[in-house]
């Protein structure tokens, strides 16, 4: 991959270089300090986690929000990019999980508004928000940003010498479906998103020969 097409999918992949992007991007003090917060709560849950491929569970969490990042300064949206599957994966404590406490544990460390849009996250369809004629409202458009970015991210990964179970909304080597994505982006006005789905295009290519293929179905497991 070279110039343009490496741009578009290249995305940090550690909260320390996720910081220094939102700096370059002209983010404050104050909107930095912000993410990092949540970071520091989401990766306590996600520590010692790791997907299919063997990637630390909480790189992908903040490739997510360095992808959302691109094409927002909305702290809000970036925060949830962050904590996207943390109350689905994360390892809560024991009397937390015994207790059935975990989304009220959850909310008061990463806040309300970062709670409540991950909620609505998890509980959206994005087949259902991308049908064709279905009159996507705007917090509607705000999920399926998240929802395309989580989705980008995972289809970079794919183009990695070890390939994951995970059974993804379009696979790497369907165009008219990276096409198509490519075009929700562009219409709901997230032009860096939009390159990254183009981009993979010209970048499955040169994909390198496959060393591993996982069977697991699981998002994530442990490496002991």
């Amino acid at each position: 991959m070279h110039g343009k097409t490496e741009d578009a999918l290249t995305r940090a992949q550690t909260n320390l270089l996720l910081y220094s992007q939102l700096i370059e991007s002209g983010w404050t003090d104050r909107d930095v300090a912000f993410i990092h917060d949540i970071y520091r709560e989401v990766v306590r849950l996600t520590y010692g986690t790791y997907r299919p491929n063997w990637k630390p569970f909480d790189s992908h969490l903040v490739g997510v929000a360095s992808i959302v990042a691109r094409d927002t300064a909305d702290r809000v949206l970036v925060g949830t990019a962050l904590a996207h599957t943390a109350l689905t994966y994360g390892r809560f404590p024991p009397m937390v999980r015994f207790m059935g406490k975990k989304e009220s544990y959850l909310e008061e460390r990463i806040g309300s508004e970062v709670f409540t849009m991950m909620r609505r996250y998890l509980e959206s369809d994005l087949g259902k928000l991308t049908a064709p004629g279905y009159p996507a409202t705007q917090s509607e458009q705000i999920i399926i940003h998240l929802k395309l970015a989580d989705l980008l991210d995972d289809l970079i990964d794919e183009l990695a010498p070890v390939k994951t179970g995970k059974k993804l909304f379009v696979a790497l080597d369907d165009e008219p479906g990276l096409k198509n994505c490519a075009r929700i982006a562009e219409e709901i006005g997230a032009e860096g998103l939009k390159a990254g789905f183009e981009a993979l295009n010209s970048a499955i290519r040169h994909r390198p020969a496959i060393l591993e293929e996982t069977k697991s179905t699981f998002i994530f497991k442990r490496r002991l």
